[in-house]
């Protein structure tokens, strides 16, 4: 749904007076030796380079800053890493925008332990290139050995990082642009992947598929494991041929631990997608009914998009079997009851506060509509965001899902629910800029489709002031558009 790019890219663009574009002459490089520098935390304690190698043998720099919704990503995996590897390395946060107030306070509502301070000695010209969050490295010697910008989610490649620096064998400097890629799990010789997949006595025969990854049995023998864990813009395939009759189910168990409405365990059934998981899903029954009698191809995807990653970044599965009849009826009838009040494929959103006034924005030149889009705006009142998201009839709550400009995702199905649809309460507005986007996706595969629909709400009738003054841009000159006006919906 290209709207919704435009409301992400029109939020990146208005933040971008917080990007860092620094001069070529003094950026340091992999390699190059770090000046010794100073700093002030939070808490008033006194922080410099040569300090924390005189400690510590590596020191891990993230540059953040308190709007960043990636940079909130990060801090859990940080603190993880700190709790682990505190007395090997040293963990500092740096951002050059906010406050020591500020910064207590974020720090309280993460529950961060490790320092954090104010860049009052201009470090981040010298780290950051792209934008935030941006990780730095620095070995024992004081080298620039590892620099990556973007939010750091999965926490096993995170301390796989810090391992190559701290090991008494370290002779350095080891200079890397990225995490490098974890090693494939190897599977017992004793365990074939049949064995893996069926249920006890099963007769399935799985075949990983061609220039995809394979999936291969779990550490223990019980199940399987899509072997790409790590791996970004790639794919773990495995499938299995069927013979069925219409009404039969193909049932099995599976577990997620992956980026919420990113990375996905994904069932097809004859190239169609009948099922999709994303998330944090704990093992779970599932079944999928045949419409058609005869030979079917049933695939399992365990598919990584292009960046980050969260949780375990795999997928589990085990126990596939072809159920007929009575058992059939009986494993559809134990799945999940989500409540499908639309017809089709689409969604839609509302407050369900009576205090929450929906709003129309008026724009002559069209670049409001053009570039974010949405279905609905509202101004709320504060802490009144509960919303009531409803779904058509043809939808896969496991497979929807909800994203906001800051980088937040939930799925559908992991929502409260209520008789007319699921119950969500809305994340708070972008503290920059008063407003948020929220975007319903009814299915992964449509995440971008003509199905999605977008509500943009206002923290207060400045907000919405100040959106109209200066935050729409024209996109030839650059320049706020002028004569964009508002007014309450009657």
């Amino acid at each position: 749904m290209k709207r919704m790019l435009c409301v992400l890219m029109t939020f990146l663009l208005l933040c971008s007076s917080l990007a860092i574009s620094a001069q070529a002459d003094g950026l340091y490089h992999l390699g190059d030796t770090v000046e010794d520098f100073t700093l002030t935390d939070s808490d008033g304690q006194t922080i410099s380079l040569s300090g924390l190698l005189a400690d510590h043998r590596a020191v891990l720099i993230i540059f953040w800053f308190a709007g960043c919704g990636p940079c909130r990503y990060t801090f859990p995996i940080l603190q993880s890493a700190y709790e682990t590897y505190g007395t090997d390395v040293a963990v500092l946060a740096v951002t050059p925008y906010d406050s020591d107030r500020e910064i207590r306070r974020y720090k309280a509502a993460q529950e961060l332990t490790f320092p954090m301070a104010r860049d009052t000695a201009g470090i981040t010209d010298r780290f950051v290139d792209y934008g935030f969050p941006t990780s730095v490295l620095i070995d024992r010697a004081g080298v620039l050995c590892y620099a990556e910008c973007g939010a750091q989610t999965n926490a096993e490649a995170v301390n796989q990082l810090l391992t190559l620096y701290i090991g008494e064998e370290y002779s350095g400097p080891l200079l890397l642009g990225a995490i490098p890629e974890p090693v494939t799990r190897m599977r017992p010789e004793s365990v074939s992947l049949d064995e893996a997949l069926n249920v006890p006595g099963g007769a399935l025969s799985f075949t990983c598929g061609g220039m995809d990854w394979p999936w291969i049995v779990g550490t223990d023998g019980s199940c399987a494991m899509a072997a790409n864990m790590g791996v970004n813009s790639s794919t773990a395939w495995v499938e299995t041929a069927v013979t069925a009759q219409a009404g039969d189910v193909l049932s099995f168990r599976c577990r997620t631990s992956c980026e919420e409405g990113y990375d996905a365990l994904i069932v097809q059934v004859d190239g169609r997608t009948v099922k999709a998981l994303s998330g944090e899903n704990d093992w779970r029954s599932c079944a999928v009914a045949f419409e058609e009698t005869g030979d079917h191809t049933v695939a399992f995807l365990y598919s990584k998009n292009e960046l980050y990653a969260a949780g375990e970044d795999t997928a589990a599965l085990d126990d596939v079997c072809l159920l007929t009849g009575d058992e059939a009826r009986e494993a559809l009838a134990r799945l999940p009851q989500y409540p499908l009040t639309l017809e089709g494929q689409n969604g839609d959103m509302a407050f369900m506060d009576m205090d929450a006034r929906q709003i129309v924005i008026d724009d002559p030149e069209g670049v409001v509509e053009a570039y974010y889009g949405a279905d609905a705006y509202y101004i709320l009142p504060a802490d009144r965001r509960m919303m009531l998201i409803r779904l058509g009839d043809g939808c896969d709550p496991d497979s929807a899902f909800l994203r906001d400009i800051n980088g937040y995702v939930h799925c559908l199905s992991h929502c409260d629910v209520g008789e007319e649809g699921f119950l969500f309460y809305a994340p708070a507005p972008n503290e920059v800029l008063g407003w948020n986007a929220l975007i319903l996706n009814p299915s992964l595969e449509d995440a971008y489709g003509e199905h999605a629909s977008i509500c943009m709400y206002f923290e207060s009738e400045e907000a919405v002031d100040a959106f109209c003054l200066w935050q729409v841009i024209d996109p030839a000159t650059g320049e706020p558009v002028e004569n964009v006006t508002w007014d309450y919906k009657e």
